[in-house]
């Protein structure tokens, strides 16, 4: 036989003797434990080729075909694949689910899945250790360790929480809860989701807002005895929370503003949501902090009175005095053009001793020697809080004399400021 018969002879038994190729194998999918080679709760470092591309989220990663989603310790919590890429389609059980199907057979081999929930652009399928996700025609299949929330409707108790969220919760908290914040996507790294809801916290870290889309809510809410079923309409959810205002069209949103709640009927279609926010205004919200107690002055303390202290200021610089004037307070605010009852401008001031806005010297700065924030006043359009109550009330200032050299006005100022009740 000529040689290069013989060579193709023996490359045909070769070929005809190795492995079919992973390309040929359907994706083996194990609801709540892993999606072909990546296995849930893998430390993202263990995973080869785990790249970000421009634009992802914090939370998200890939690794070939595989999108991967991570917890704040960088671990997988969840894995998702788009069911035409392998070109065997993918295994769940005995059931090989071929790379064109519709998210409905998908759904069907995973079995356990709640009817399909409508947001803007997809529709979302949770199963039982799984999800199917139909975004612009493309159906993806994903395997996560949650489940399909249970039969008990979701408690909304406006002012306070949505479901196992309270307002003024801190990421420990929430994790203490058996939620697990997940970063959000966006830019914005204070953004995060627990299940179906969506998180907000503010600049402290706790929780500034929780929301939901009503629709993916299976079993509704519930407000007080009543269970709101999810296909109530944004306009039906505000007339159940009464006394609201609205509605009011904005871009991507129609809204109502009720007590504690807001219902948003969001973007083309309408979906309604529901948000549980603090209140915009700090009057509705109160100051964070009760202000704090002065100390009874020393029986023998001898103070200036502050007319005569401001008159004496550059004789006095350098020198340790005491003081005796009103407490009052001076701030300022940003000049946004808020809507009505928006309180969005941020104010900011400090306690004086004296009465600011009349003409030449009639007040004296105060500055604490170890807490710069102690003089200081904060809040928005509503209210200013400060840490020490300023109502014009008597106190005794003790401190040493110096002038503010960081501004022109070269104001009076007393350092080390220790304040006290005479």
């Amino acid at each position: 036989m000529h040689l290069t018969a013989r060579l193709m002879i023996s490359l045909t038994l070769l070929l005809l003797a190795m492995p079919v190729h992973a390309k040929d194998v359907p994706v083996a999918v194990h609801p709540g434990q892993r999606l072909g080679p990546i296995i849930l709760g893998t430390a993202a470092a263990r995973l080869k080729d785990l790249r970000a591309d421009a634009g992802d989220p914090p939370d998200l990663r890939h690794s070939g075909p595989y999108d991967v989603f991570l917890d704040a310790q960088k671990r997988v919590i969840a894995v998702q694949l788009e069911v035409i890429v392998p070109s065997a389609g993918v295994r769940v059980g005995s059931t090989t689910v071929p790379r064109r199907a519709s998210a409905a057979m998908v759904a069907e081999a995973l079995g356990t899945c709640r009817p399909p929930q409508q947001s803007f652009n997809y529709s979302l399928r949770r199963c039982r250790g799984a999800y199917v996700v139909e975004e612009r025609a493309a159906v993806k299949i994903g395997v996560t360790a949650d489940q399909p929330a249970d039969d008990a409707p979701l408690v909304l108790e406006p002012g306070r929480r949505l479901g196992p969220v309270a307002l003024g919760m801190s990421l420990a908290d929430l994790r203490a809860l058996r939620v697990e914040p997940v970063a959000g996507f966006g830019p914005d790294s204070r953004r995060f989701r627990v299940g179906v809801l969506q998180l907000m916290l503010d600049p402290a870290g706790r929780v500034a807002s929780v929301e939901a889309e009503i629709p993916s809510l299976p079993a509704g809410l519930r407000l007080g005895p009543t269970v709101i079923p999810a296909t109530v309409t944004a306009a039906g959810m505000a007339a159940l929370l009464q006394s609201c205002r609205g509605p009011q069209h904005n871009t991507g949103a129609t809204v109502w503003e009720c007590r504690g709640t807001t219902v948003l009927a969001a973007g083309p279609p309408g979906i309604p949501m529901v948000r549980v926010a603090r209140p915009a205004c700090l009057k509705d919200r109160g100051c964070p902090d009760q202000p704090r107690a002065l100390a009874k002055c020393p029986a023998d303390l001898k103070p200036l009175p502050l007319r005569d202290a401001l008159d004496q200021r550059d004789r006095l610089v350098g020198r340790k005095v005491a003081v005796r004037g009103p407490l009052t307070s001076s701030s300022a605010c940003t000049e946004m053009a808020c809507g009505s009852n928006a309180c969005c401008n941020h104010c900011q001031g400090e306690l004086v001793l004296g009465r600011p806005g009349a003409a030449g010297y009639t007040y004296l700065l105060l500055r604490h020697a170890t807490d710069a924030d102690r003089y200081r006043c904060r809040g928005d359009d509503s209210l200013v809080c400060c840490q020490l109550d300023a109502r014009g009330q008597d106190v005794i200032a003790r401190g040493t004399f110096a002038r503010d050299r960081s501004s022109t006005a070269n104001r009076p100022l007393l350092l080390d400021a220790e304040l006290c009740v005479p």
